[in-house]
């Protein structure tokens, strides 16, 4: 079996990308040829076979080259719809481009929506046309693909209120590589350290977390690693209002989890979190995960037992978890184990597993 994998970007390999970026690496062992389709720069993985659709389409996330987006769309609908037992459409940019190359060859595509924005887009995308997201977003979502995958709960639940059909819908969740974590030695763990991952993006609200920092009793350190269009204004606020924030700009993957061992706590304060594989990879470090109550680790996070839950925008519910665990050892002590035993299920060799098996379905 032959699988056209199309994602508008997988380098540099944040959330979306790193679950192409497995699936391309873990489906051969299923007896899968995975082609990836996608917009390249410099980097590049000569073990995954890859056709380059167009130059990278972000800029500094999440801003985007409109110029190669309308490249990368044309350039995969004409080279999906050539050789492919399946087509697997990963992200908004690809499911158009991917469900014409599905209508030119006849065969089954498959939609994997990793986000929804929702009333989001304006605030992303500064872009005239940012209105028109919410509704083009909709009618992506609704075009007859042979299956839908999501990645949580919640998102499941959108899509039959907007009369996607049941039975065309597939939760499968996204994971981590338990192995190569474990292999990762780390320094010493810091108690008091509390660290962010992930893009510097609106979306993340990572000024709540700066705010919430400020309000700490306890004494603590706080590192952010990534980079991204709100790098600036984060600087200038941690400046103004006295918080001592450490910005560390990309790590690569084995960086980050060498960096979580060192730390006891993961903060997010993303206002969407479609299914967050670093708070997974946190808890396989031992840390605790302080997260808002977002559509994926709601899935996975049981609040008050393997780690934390807060309201979207809450400053001061961020403060009292931080509290709580800081000056708690014993708490602390139990919920990364709770947390650890919970990042377990979710390892993505049994991941993959359940996409070859969905690939498996559809061609009957």
């Amino acid at each position: 079996m032959k699988v056209a994998l199309c994602t508008e970007t997988v380098y540099p390999i944040y959330g979306v990308e790193r679950r192409v970026y497995e699936m391309a690496k873990r489906l051969p062992k299923h007896g899968i040829e995975p082609v990836l389709i996608t917009s390249l720069g410099n980097e590049f993985d000569s073990s995954i076979k890859t056709l380059k659709a167009s130059d990278p389409t972000i800029s500094i996330p999440p801003k985007r080259l409109y110029g190669n987006c309308i490249r990368y769309a044309a350039n995969t609908a004409r080279l999906a719809s050539k050789g492919y037992d399946v087509i697997d459409a990963n992200g908004h940019m690809s499911l158009f481009p991917c469900f014409a190359a599905a209508m030119l060859s006849g065969r089954p595509v498959v939609a994997t929506i990793h986000d929804i924005y929702g009333g989001d887009w304006k605030a992303m995308y500064k872009s005239p046309l940012s209105f028109a997201g919410k509704y083009a977003e909709r009618f992506l979502c609704r075009l007859p693909y042979e299956k839908l995958v999501v990645l949580n709960n919640t998102v499941r639940r959108f899509m039959v209120s907007i009369g996607v059909p049941e039975e065309r819908l597939e939760v499968i969740h996204s994971g981590i590589d338990t192995k190569k974590i474990d292999a990762v030695k780390g320094p010493k763990k810091s108690r008091n350290k509390v660290l962010y991952v992930g893009r510097l993006a609106p979306q993340k609200n990572l000024d709540v977390l700066i705010r919430a920092f400020s309000m700490l009793e306890n004494k603590a350190s706080l590192k952010i690693v990534g980079e991204g269009s709100e790098a600036d204004s984060l600087r200038k606020l941690s400046k103004s209002i006295g918080v001592d924030v450490e910005f560390h700009g990309k790590m690569s993957n084995e960086q980050v989890i060498r960096e979580m061992k060192s730390s006891s706590i993961l903060a997010l304060t993303s206002s969407r979190e479609n299914f967050g594989i670093v708070p997974l990879e946190a808890m396989r470090c031992g840390m605790v995960v302080v997260s808002t109550r977002t559509e994926g680790p709601a899935d996975y996070i049981k609040d008050g037992k393997n780690g934390f839950l807060v309201d979207i925008g809450s400053a001061e519910q961020v403060t009292e978890n931080l509290e709580l665990l800081l000056s708690d050892k014993n708490l602390m002590s139990k919920m990364r184990k709770n947390g650890f035993r919970t990042s377990s299920e979710f390892d993505w060799d049994k991941i993959v597993g359940e996409i070859a098996r969905l690939y498996r379905e559809i061609l009957g």
